[in-house]
């Protein structure tokens, strides 16, 4: 469970099981694997689960934000968003730094 928080970058949250529980925006999102949820720049949130999780977040500067939805919600995690979350987590990247890594994200 984490408190109420924001962040100044933009967060794509998800788990590779169970269901991924967060309150943002007045809303609740519940999260299965194949859905993760967007948390904008600056949004309140919390996030909590029932059950103990694999939980991986991302974190994406502003700037490179441009195409994603202005608002907290859940976007589906397609077969190419894996694998590139899973090199990030390979090579323990939590902020894409490089070129090459900011060029993934957008």
């Amino acid at each position: 469970e984490t408190r109420i928080h924001s962040h100044p970058w933009g967060q794509v949250q998800l788990i590779s099981g169970g269901i991924l529980e967060m309150d943002a925006e007045d809303t609740r999102f519940l999260a299965p694997p194949h859905l993760a949820i967007w948390v904008p720049a600056g949004i309140r949130h919390t996030s909590y689960n029932r059950k103990p999780i694999e939980y991986c977040s991302l974190n994406i500067a502003p700037e490179l934000t441009a195409h994603f939805p202005t608002k907290t919600s859940l976007i589906k995690v397609t077969p190419i968003v894996s694998a590139i979350i899973e090199d990030f987590r390979q090579r323990d990247i939590n902020v894409a730094q490089s070129d090459e890594d900011k060029r993934l994200v957008r």
